[in-house]
Formats: C-alpha cells, structure tokens, sequence
C-alpha cells in the first residue's frame, strides 16, 4: 500500500507571546490519502490555521514529523523545500491577501510557473478554464473581480504546478453563500478529476458536514475526536464536539440550498 500524500507524526508548536510560551499544537497525528478530504473544526485559537502552515510546510514544528509520500521534509530548508513546493499548495482564506493587487489575474495565476522558471505554454488560459474562471477576466485586476472570481484565480495559482495535495485554510469565510458553495463544488469536480488530497479548515460544521471524508476535531492545539462526519458530528463523543454541534445555529434558507447534505 503507497503512504499517505500528507503525514503529520504528534506535531507540537510553540510560540512566543507577551514574554510567555504559547503552545498551540501539542501531538497532532494525522494522515491524508490521495482522494480524501480532511477538514478541521475546532473553536477560534484551537490550532487550525497554524497546523495548515506547519502542514504545508510554511512553518516548522518544534517537534514530530512532516511527511510527503513518506519523505521527511520537517526539518528541510527552504532550498531544499523548493521542490516540495509543487507538491503541497496552501490556499488562504482571503484571496486580496494572496493576489497582489498590481497583478492581472493572468498575471497571478501564472506566477508559480515565473518562480519555478517553467515554461508558460498558455497555462494562464487552461488554468483559468480548469477552475471555471471566464477568459475575459485573466486581464482584469482583482479589484475589478468579485470575491468568488478571485478565489477561483487562486485556486488556478494553486494547481499551476499540479500538486499531489491543496491545504485550504478557511477557503470560502470571505465569500457569501451562493459563492460559497460554488467553491466548495468546484473544490469537489477538482478532486474528482485531479485525484489530489484536500486539507481544508473551516470553522462552519455545515461545511464539515457537506464536504468532508474525515473531520478533526481540535480543542487547545490538540485532536480531541475524529472519524467520518457522519458519526462524529451526528453522534459526538468529545464534550468539545458536543458543544460545537450544539452552537451551530440553524441555517438561512439560501445557505441551507447552498450547502445541501451530501450523500455518498
């Protein structure tokens, strides 16, 4: 059996604040296969974003492993990381944070491809027609696009470079519903067709729900709960868990059409 795309070994981060240590990842252990889609849930300050960066490897743990398809890249240096960089692409919340504003969206999509000195060959174009982002909008600026059309954009940067996984932290909190969940889908035809392994955090366990294969729970940097969403969000064990499910409120009508429970 191939290793997983994606293996965190007890992760534990720690950082320095107000002249104290913080530790915001303590143990962490988990994997992401090809296929799969692994979301985080967890309350404001539980460690979500900070795994997503220790995962993509954005930041270093100060202890346990990262792995890519078995190879330890934990302690690698950013030289040494340049390879890796195709493989695991992180994607952020708010896409005016990731595309510079002097850029077309042309220009931004194809901009791993100037770092990593690979040849354009209309990559701009096929990218643009793989995330379903209109042509006529690869020469507009982002200011010019709306929220959902720049997330489209950087989801085109982040394939550029066909990578084996996309680590997506709160991928669609800037974006109204309808927005929403068109990324959501589109995230969805993307791995369908791509085979690539998702990482996504959220704070919404209506998108949990939705999209998930595997949901984790984190509570003060560390998994309390994980499993198929089925069970851990219909019949949670953890009392962080319980209270989670109990906190979310009921959904607007547009969101709850948006988000439709997912069969599979």
């Amino acid at each position: 059996m191939s290793p997983p795309l994606l293996s965190l070994e007890r992760i534990g981060r720690t950082y320095r604040a107000g002249g104290r240590h913080v530790r915001a990842l303590e143990e962490v252990s988990l994997s992401l296969h090809a296929g799969a889609r692994l979301v985080l849930v967890g309350e404001s300050g539980s460690g979500k974003s900070t795994l997503a960066r220790v995962a993509a490897r954005h930041e270093a743990p100060d202890q346990g492993r990262v792995l890519y398809e078995g190879v330890d890249v934990t302690h690698a240096s950013q030289a040494e990381l340049r390879p890796w960089r195709r493989f695991v692409q992180l994607v952020l919340q708010d896409p005016d944070l990731a595309i510079d504003p002097r850029y077309t969206l042309r220009a931004a999509i194809r901009e791993p491809l100037v770092v990593q000195g690979w040849p354009d060959d209309g990559a701009g174009a096929r990218l643009a027609a793989l995330v379903g982002l209109s042509p006529a909008l690869l020469d507009a600026y982002p200011h010019q696009a709306s929220g959902g059309q720049k997330q489209r954009a950087v989801l085109a940067r982040a394939l550029a470079l066909s990578p084996r996984v996309l680590v997506l932290d709160e991928p669609t909190a800037a974006l109204d519903a309808s927005a929403a969940a068109h990324v959501l889908e589109l995230l969805l035809e993307l791995q369908d067709r791509l085979r690539i392994g998702l990482l996504l955090v959220t704070h919404d366990l209506r998108v949990a729900r939705f999209f998930a294969t595997e949901v984790a729970v984190l509570h003060q940097g560390r998994v309390v709960e994980g499993g198929p969403p089925a069970r851990v969000l219909d019949d949670p064990q953890h009392p962080i868990t319980r209270a989670l499910v109990d906190a979310v409120p009921p959904a607007p009508a547009g969101r709850a059409a948006a988000l439709p429970e997912r069969d599979e």
